[in-house]
């Protein structure tokens, strides 16, 4: 229980200077639209061609695109990406556990964060995200030719950016 408390409270002081917990929300929220259009995610793909089976993942990076500092939050994986994945053209659904959770997430975003923190990058600047790793998101993709796009959720009910470029990679039968 003392773990639980320590954590909202660190939750809490964390942020910035706001008048309550009931504020917290409204805290998340605040972005203007002009700080988003700055803001561009890029995915940095691994290899063209990859084997069944093979661990797919790709490192994302927040860009900066403006003169002075940008922000965001970053506080829940599932809540803030939305990959979108084709296979020959087609679209890749998520995994069934993953598609819950991201419903659940969805209709219900305002579950306590346990961990929200603020990202600053400065001008002209990127700034490492977490790992996106298909295999948290999808069952396990076949023979075929992909593209991956990726767009990121930058506030508590805020709005996304643009979805990334394209990613092109093929993967190949075992031998």
């Amino acid at each position: 229980m003392t773990s639980v408390v320590t954590a909202f409270a660190l939750l809490v002081f964390s942020l910035p200077v706001i008048g309550g917990v009931g504020d917290l929300r409204e805290s998340l929220v605040r972005q203007s639209p002009s700080e988003q259009s700055q803001l561009r995610l890029i995915l940095t793909d691994g290899k063209e061609k990859y084997t069944v089976g093979d661990d797919i993942r790709f490192q994302q990076k927040m860009k900066n695109e403006s003169d002075g500092q940008a922000a965001f939050q970053g506080f829940d994986f599932y809540y803030q990406n939305r990959p979108k994945l084709l296979r020959n053209g087609k679209a890749v659904p998520y995994k069934s556990k993953t598609d819950d959770l991201v419903r659940s997430k969805e209709t219900d975003p305002g579950g306590l964060f346990i961990s929200v923190r603020l990202v600053r990058i400065e001008a002209h600047s990127n700034r490492n995200l977490e790992e996106l790793d298909l295999s948290d998101w999808y069952d396990a993709l076949q023979p075929g030719s992909y593209q991956l796009t990726n767009k990121y959720r930058t506030s508590f009910k805020g709005p996304w950016t643009k979805e990334s470029a394209e990613i092109q990679f093929r993967i190949e039968p075992k031998n």
